[in-house]
């Protein structure tokens, strides 16, 4: 029984290959039938799938041009996502602060 790679999406059952990879601000994490993972292959493996979908507020997917997202990624300290499905972080802007990881707000810096 073969499943869809992570990081990648199948259309149908019993692909030889995978169909594409996962869609920018999005993750696979195996088992995708479309580049959103909003849907699971339905087949008669016994494999579990784990969700997939859009990047939550404080995080990232990031994806490059050979695979796709497969996971999503915590903001580093310094930086915030106020959107979910972001590719990459932002920076925290002068005069305020992003402390810890998964930031999803900057916050002003007092006086």
């Amino acid at each position: 029984c073969l499943t869809c790679s992570a990081g990648f999406y199948c259309s149908g059952d019993g692909n030889s290959a995978v169909t594409g990879i996962c869609a920018d601000g999005y993750y696979c994490p195996g088992g995708c039938s479309d580049a959103e993972c909003l849907h699971k292959l339905t087949t008669n493996c016994s494999v579990p799938y784990e969700d997939g979908g859009q990047c939550p507020l404080g995080t990232f997917c990031e994806t490059n041009a050979v695979r796709g997202a497969y996971r999503f990624e915590l903001c580093a300290e310094g930086f915030y996502a106020n959107e979910t499905g972001l590719t990459a972080c932002v920076e925290c802007p002068p005069g305020y602060y992003c402390s810890g990881v998964g930031t999803i707000l900057p916050v002003l810096c007092p006086p």
